[in-house]
């Protein structure tokens, strides 16, 4: 039996993405600042990818693999910048 695209879509985050670990500590200003930028540029390249609004188009499974493809893209720019 087939499965439609968003649930295939959820068991692949399922398997690929770690639930975001909880800090038992406050953020410093550059992480808070960083998780800001990471939210903002995930959430671009969501609407970008299929146009849904963020908070009503896409499940926090969803959300964790977009925040982690952003993470990694706000990295490489630091990094080679």
């Amino acid at each position: 039996m087939a499965i439609s695209r968003e649930e295939a879509f959820e068991q692949w985050a399922k398997e690929n993405v770690a639930a975001e670990p909880e800090k038992p500590n406050p953020l410093s200003l550059e992480e808070e600042i960083e998780k800001a930028v990471i939210e903002q540029v995930a959430i671009a390249m969501a609407i970008g990818n299929n146009g849904g609004e963020w908070n009503i188009n896409y499940t926090e499974d969803q959300r964790r693999v977009w925040r982690a493809r952003a993470a990694k893209i706000v990295t490489y720019v630091r990094e080679h910048s």
